[in-house]
């Protein structure tokens, strides 16, 4: 599986809604239950990536089988969320930091009458120091059994550390009994009073992208388009300016800005002009996430780019408004490439199930199967 002419890496991440960036941006393929063998463009890298689940038993039996079967893995990177126990200190939600030391809550419970019963004190004292990948400012962290669900558990945990997860302390458990060395880099998530680690599902969203541009920071090579990038970037950042604020980029996206606004530049496009076009100040105002204000910035600037698909998305919108009016949620594959439509669609009552039958039948599919193909825009 692994050549003597590479090395290789394995990321550790408790769960997929950490990991999606990497598998929008990778193939993968399953070696075995929740491992997999990433396609990246480092040609002198194997990476793997492993799936430990939540909490300190699963990481620990699932990381130490891991790494007494595959004996070829020699590094382990561990890429996750935390939350923050102390609100004063230099970090802001979903800053990225490099883990210093962990530490590991000692009992499995973190109410009061444990806390008071425990003589020696609630920590286990056999910490892990953790390779620096000199990326980012490094901190300690406290691994939990449980999750610090109020102000009083948190101000106990800060004493040892400002930082605290599920999963960290048993992997640097299982990595120092296989002598391989252990990086950690984190993101932020929220204050650790509250549910930690369990935010919305967008908000992960963002978590996965940073972590994402945390590793290829660290393993990209430069290559000579990366002038270019830069370039590219700078158009970007200019584009946006002062109104960056209104929007989130995951890497996918910072891409397609890129290559849109380069596009449009060769076209001979204003900045201006062309918000004043897309009605910019319009755009920034919309009630809308960071992240679908991106979207819809995507698309504003596709149909600039084409305007046929500004045509086709209103002609679109037109057949689809009754599917749309009964609830149903409507998405065609990107770039219209292939005849099919994707709808989903909440029912609850008799009456929504006959509305949208009812919609389905009226539904003029041969009309939309012209406007995909391009005979009818």
């Amino acid at each position: 599986m692994n050549s003597e002419s590479t090395s290789s890496i394995l990321i550790t991440m408790a769960h997929r809604g950490e990991a999606r960036a990497f598998f929008s941006e990778y193939k993968s393929e399953v070696v075995e239950e929740n491992f997999y063998k990433l396609s990246t463009p480092f040609t002198d890298l194997e990476v793997y990536l492993y799936l430990t689940g939540e909490g300190i038993e699963d990481s620990l039996c699932g990381l130490s089988y891991i790494l007494g079967k595959y004996h070829f893995l020699k590094n382990v990177l561990n890429l996750g969320i935390c939350g923050l126990l102390r609100k004063d200190g230099p970090w802001e939600i979903n800053d990225r930091v490099e883990i210093k030391t962990v530490y590991a809550d000692a009992t499995e419970s973190l109410n009061s009458k444990h806390r008071e019963a425990s003589s020696s004190g609630r920590v286990n004292f056999k910490s892990f120091p953790l390779r620096s990948q000199k990326q980012y400012e490094t901190y300690d962290l406290i691994t939990t059994h449980q999750r610090v669900l109020n102000r009083d558990q948190a101000d106990f945990l800060d004493n040892f550390a400002p930082l605290v997860d599920r999963e960290l302390w048993a992997q640097a458990y299982a990595c120092h009994k296989f002598d391989i060395p252990l990086s950690s880099i984190k993101v932020i998530s929220d204050y650790a009073d509250g549910e930690i680690c369990e935010q919305v599902k967008e908000e992960s969203i963002i978590w996965s992208d940073l972590l994402l541009r945390s590793f290829i920071e660290i393993f990209e090579n430069p290559t000579h388009e990366e002038s270019k990038i830069k370039d590219d970037n700078q158009i970007l950042h200019q584009f946006l300016d002062k109104d960056i604020q209104f929007f989130h980029l995951t890497l996918s996206q910072e891409r397609n800005l890129r290559r849109l606004l380069h596009s449009l530049q060769i076209k001979g496009a204003d900045f201006t002009e062309l918000k004043r076009r897309i009605n910019w100040s319009e755009l920034t105002q919309l009630k809308l996430r960071p992240k679908d204000r991106t979207k819809e910035l995507i698309l504003l600037l596709t149909e600039q780019l084409n305007p046929m698909d500004a045509r086709l998305r209103d002609k679109l919108k037109t057949l689809t408004y009754p599917l749309e009016k009964r609830g149903a949620k409507i998405k065609h594959d990107q770039d219209y490439e292939k005849d099919r439509i994707h709808l989903s669609v909440t029912l609850q009552r008799k009456d929504d199930f006959e509305f949208l039958a009812d919609a389905l039948k009226r539904f003029p599919v041969e009309k939309w199967k012209s406007l995909i193909r391009g005979e009818d825009v």
